[in-house]
């Protein structure tokens, strides 16, 4: 009998020939070696054009020369590096390199445990088995929606069964890089046929990023003045800034939703989003009316951090999106801001707070009331620490302008004006 031949994967890392274990090839980190934390080498030497395009975030493959461009091609998402990824060095159960290539029972569980409110725990209860089915459906056609439906289930098993958290973690970040991998090299243009999984896919990776990036900053973030005193410390600094590369993912990501929902109007997840309705209109509350008479002050000083063109709107924008999360965050309420504040928040906003600008930081700083407002497991808890970061890289001279903040994080006040 013939022996069946093996395809090879001959342009593999050298870790991963010295494993013997098939290497996928993602430039410039296979996603064994990303799991692992080993280092990863190629034999050839990567092209300026899938190098790194910044430290922060890696440039994603071309283009497949024979497409034609489109108006409303949507832009690939940057490589989602080590530093967004829950991580720590486990006893793996099993090597992860075996979690994601083939079929097996883990999948299995992983997809029985799979419902649409894993994703998004404020979906109604009514729609919850109907969006769940359409997203099954779905995904049984576009290989990187079902890597990630997977990946955030196993992610959820994890905060459940935290005796095997550790499996449950790998599993998930290997699943969820190769979903990565997968949407980048598709390169696919957006129409009806594909608008409803690049829609579920945007969104539920753009939640399973946060609730990697804010379970990062619990386990890392200094729980005293042991990282720099309290006046910025490298991890302190680190952390935020990894927090802003999340943003810029997740920003990717809900430009590639938009690009959908032109299509999305006549699929059946659209009609049931339409009769989910649009959210009850909140009376506008006062909680951060001190904190943008504040803005509005620091923009009148002379020389003042605020004086870049833009500046002072980009925070007042900020400041009111985060009010109307606040005004939503009532028990029974399904309108969740937090998910998607810091992704709405204008550019500038964003660029002031990489630059570490204290006007915005304290801004940021005020997302923590609304981390504390949710208690999801997504967030699980994240707010204390996240308050700890953004307070570290302000440093000292802020704490009167955070003493609300603080009060409703740890619990001594409500939700009242600040």
């Amino acid at each position: 009998m013939k022996r069946r031949g093996h395809r090879k994967s001959r342009q593999g890392c050298q870790e991963c020939k010295r494993r013997h274990i098939k290497c996928d090839e993602a430039r410039p980190k296979c996603s064994n070696c990303t799991v692992s934390e080993r280092r990863c080498d190629f034999a050839v030497r990567v092209t300026p054009a899938t190098a790194s395009a910044s430290p922060a975030v890696s440039a994603a493959p071309p283009s497949r020369p024979s497409q034609p461009s489109t108006p409303i091609g949507q832009p690939t998402i940057p490589v989602i590096e080590e530093s967004l990824i829950y991580q720590r060095r486990y006893d793996h159960e099993q090597d992860p390199a075996t979690c994601g290539d083939v079929v097996n029972v883990n999948h299995m569980e992983l997809m029985a445990h799979y419902t649409s409110s894993v994703a998004n725990p404020e979906c109604d209860p009514d729609l919850d088995r109907a969006i769940t089915k359409i997203t099954m459906q779905t995904a049984l056609a576009f290989p990187w929606l079902l890597h990630e439906i997977l990946a955030i289930s196993s992610r959820h098993l994890a905060y459940l069964r935290p005796t095997r958290a550790a499996f449950y973690l790998t599993q998930a970040a290997h699943l969820q890089t190769q979903a990565i991998n997968l949407f980048n090299r598709e390169s696919l243009k957006l129409g009806p046929d594909n608008c409803t999984a690049a829609v579920i896919f945007s969104s539920t990776l753009g939640r399973h990023l946060l609730a990697d990036t804010l379970a990062n900053i619990k386990q890392e973030t200094p729980t005293s003045d042991d990282d720099g005193g309290g006046g910025g410390g490298n991890t302190t600094l680190l952390l935020l800034d990894r927090f802003c590369h999340y943003i810029s993912v997740h920003q990717g990501l809900r430009a590639v939703a938009s690009s959908s929902w032109q299509f999305l109007e006549d699929s059946d997840l659209g009609r049931l989003i339409a009769l989910s309705g649009m959210p009850p209109k909140q009376s506008k509350g006062t909680h951060l009316r001190p904190l943008a008479a504040w803005i509005e002050a620091e923009a009148e000083v002379e020389g003042g951090p605020l004086q870049d063109e833009g500046a002072r709107d980009a925070c007042l924008e900020a400041v009111d999106l985060l009010q109307k999360g606040l005004n939503a965050a009532v028990p029974g309420h399904r309108f969740d801001m937090t998910c998607v504040w810091a992704v709405l928040c204008p550019a500038k906003f964003l660029e002031l707070v990489r630059r570490h600008v204290p006007p915005a930081l304290v801004v940021l700083a005020h997302y923590a009331v609304l981390l504390r407002a949710n208690d999801t497991w997504q967030i699980d808890g994240a707010a204390p620490a996240f308050l700890r970061v953004v307070a570290g890289a302000l440093g000292d001279g802020y704490e009167a302008r955070l003493e609300w903040v603080q009060g409703v994080v740890d619990g001594n006040r409500n939700l009242e004006a600040g």
